[in-house]
């Protein structure tokens, strides 16, 4: 899981449990935020995480 962290930078797509299908817009690991954009429009979240809680996932 880990390894494959370290592939994401902006225009990654992830996939939010709640808000579906995004893009990643920046990521901040110094500050260990990531920015992603959803339909619904852009939200912030703890990197890594969001992604070791389950709430995001890696997209296609």
């Amino acid at each position: 899981m880990e390894a494959k962290l370290e592939t994401i930078g902006a225009g990654s797509f992830v996939v939010h449990k709640k808000f579906g299908k995004g893009t990643v817009v920046k990521l901040n690991r110094n500050d260990r935020f990531i920015y992603v954009k959803f339909i619904l429009g852009e939200k912030k979240f703890v990197f890594p995480d969001v992604f070791l809680m389950g709430f995001l996932e890696m997209g296609n």
